[in-house]
């Protein structure tokens, strides 16, 4: 073991449970579905899909908030959280990447001496994962992922079970735009917390002035959060959106609500991202009959 680690977490690592291997698919109960149920992040939202999916699977699954923990406190579902249950076994399906598994496992309070299967939903983008990823394995029975493309980028440097499993994304009963409108709205959306760069925001700027210079009736909106803690590259988007009327950035959280009505309102989700392990709002886009450019 390295040195580098510190007693009070080399003893906290021996105090945890570790990932038992499960015949059974089957989840046994209590099942708790654990994941940043107050954060308006993607994850946030996976945690509330996989929920929502599991009720009206028939299953009652108690849903367990960690955005304190991890520092994202941005509103109030409208799920009704619970405190992580303490019995000796059960199911818990805990949507964190590999870097938060340690820490949330002692605060849920999973030791050694207790007994539960231990799903993880990991949310990657990328071809290749960090090389300390897969040192997490030891904690989970096993992975899940929403797409191929994301398990077959963790499945070879694990050996636990990893499985896609797609969350559901279906669309409220929004009225269309309306035909008087004249303007063609296009939409990015993106959150600093998940890379700026990545999310190629410049490009999509320079995509959508390429396609319509000139033309009054386009306009494009960038939906943006966590941009204040990326002053760089919000003094580069003011000096490259400063007196260009037909683009708006919208620099805050939003509820579901307020989301769908906003994609709702727009003609064409745009997004030049780098790379996208899954595109939620692509997803909510198309479920609403969105054109979408990616």
């Amino acid at each position: 073991m390295s040195s580098s680690i510190s007693p009070k977490r080399r003893l906290k690592r021996a105090f945890l449970q570790r990932g038992r291997r499960q015949a059974t698919s089957r989840p046994t109960s209590p099942l708790v579905v654990a994941g940043m149920f107050r954060t308006a992040n993607g994850i946030g939202e996976a945690a509330r899909r996989f929920h929502d999916a599991l009720v009206e699977g028939g299953f009652f699954p108690i849903p367990v908030d960690t955005s304190a923990v991890l520092n994202q406190v941005d509103f109030e579902p409208d799920i009704e959280l619970h405190d992580m249950p303490r019995d000796s076994s059960g199911t818990i399906l805990l949507i964190a990447n590999p870097p938060e598994i340690e820490s949330l496992l002692a605060v849920l309070r999973l030791w050694r001496w207790k007994s539960w299967k231990i799903i993880s939903y990991w949310c990657w983008e990328l071809e290749q994962i960090p090389v300390n990823w897969p040192s997490a394995e030891r904690f989970v029975t096993e992975v899940w992922k929403l797409v191929d493309f994301a398990r077959n980028a963790i499945a070879p440097q694990i050996s636990v079970p990893i499985k896609t499993v797609p969350i559901p994304v279906p669309a409220p009963d929004l009225m269309p735009n309306p035909l008087s409108r004249k303007s063609f709205r296009c939409l990015m959306m993106a959150d600093g917390r998940s890379s700026f760069s990545r999310k190629n925001i410049f490009t999509g700027i320079r995509i959508f002035q390429n396609a319509f210079d000139g033309n009054n009736n386009a306009h494009l909106t960038i939906k943006l959060r966590n941009m204040a803690s990326f002053p760089e590259f919000r003094e580069k988007l003011e000096r490259t959106t400063y007196g260009r009327t037909n683009i708006t950035v919208l620099a805050q959280t939003l509820s579901a609500k307020a989301r769908w009505d906003l994609i709702n309102d727009h003609d064409l989700i745009l997004s030049p991202h780098r790379a996208e392990g899954y595109g939620l709002h692509l997803a909510e886009g198309m479920a609403l009959g969105k054109c979408v450019v990616a």
